[in-house]
């Protein structure tokens, strides 16, 4: 892996400008958030969860 590559995104990360905390802080968002309802999807449409009939008829 060349130097460069890895310089760019670190000048990137340690430059204290507004928009870079931002951009990182919005991508984390969206990154936990994804995480979140991807695990809820994974929990609603999981082999446990029990159909609309069987709650039903509880």
């Amino acid at each position: 892996m060349h130097l460069s590559m890895l310089q760019a995104p670190l000048t990137f990360l340690i430059l204290p400008n507004q928009e870079a905390l931002y951009l990182i802080y919005s991508i984390s968002n969206i990154m936990y958030c994804s995480f979140i309802s991807l695990n809820a999807s994974i929990y609603d449409y999981g082999p446990t969860k029990p159909t609309y009939d069987d709650r039903e008829s509880k």
